[in-house]
């Protein structure tokens, strides 16, 4: 079965979804911004057959430098898409439920023609590098190394190139 990927609904999905993500005590700094900020995107992954939640992403579009320098603005001030958090229930579903919730977010940003940015487990930098994200910075904690990165803004014009060189029917 397909998995669909959607915008989730704060009001209905919120409870469901905050319970897919283990870092619960980032999750309530944030619960409340999530659910009146404009650039905050909350999208979930359901399995096709059974409409089943498999995974969710939290994401901040910030277009313009007034949207970046909120409170969930990521490590940057310039305009840039921020990855909260991404999780997905342990099962055949994972991988490829977490590999479509990154990819959501690097199409937005890539349509937008803004780089991305995400704080990530050191061990997982692996998935991040394979969508063109690049190490910015380890931050060494007690129990684990965390990654600061950075996904480079593809501009608008290589995203669209087809359509910019396709001149059929122009003339």
């Amino acid at each position: 079965m397909p998995i669909h990927l959607s915008v989730a609904d704060y009001d209905r999905d919120w409870p469901l979804l905050r319970r897919l993500f283990s870092d619960t005590a980032r999750l309530d700094l944030f619960e409340g911004p999530y659910k009146n900020d404009p650039a905050c995107y909350i999208v979930k992954a359901a399995e096709g057959g059974t409409a089943t939640v498999v995974g969710a992403s939290v994401w901040f579009i910030h277009s313009s430098t007034q949207t970046a320098v909120s409170s969930n603005a990521g490590p940057t001030q310039r305009p840039h898409v921020y990855l909260v958090a991404t999780a997905a229930i342990s099962n055949s579903w994972a991988a490829r439920a977490t590999q479509l919730l990154l990819q959501w977010g690097v199409n937005r940003a890539d349509s937008l023609g803004l780089e991305v940015w995400t704080y990530t487990a050191a061990s997982h930098t692996e998935m991040f590098r394979t969508l063109g994200f690049e190490n910015i910075e380890e931050i060494l904690t007690e129990s684990e190394s965390i990654c600061s990165m950075r996904r480079p803004a593809v501009p608008n014009r290589v995203v669209h190139d087809g359509q910019y060189s396709n001149t059929e029917g122009f003339w």
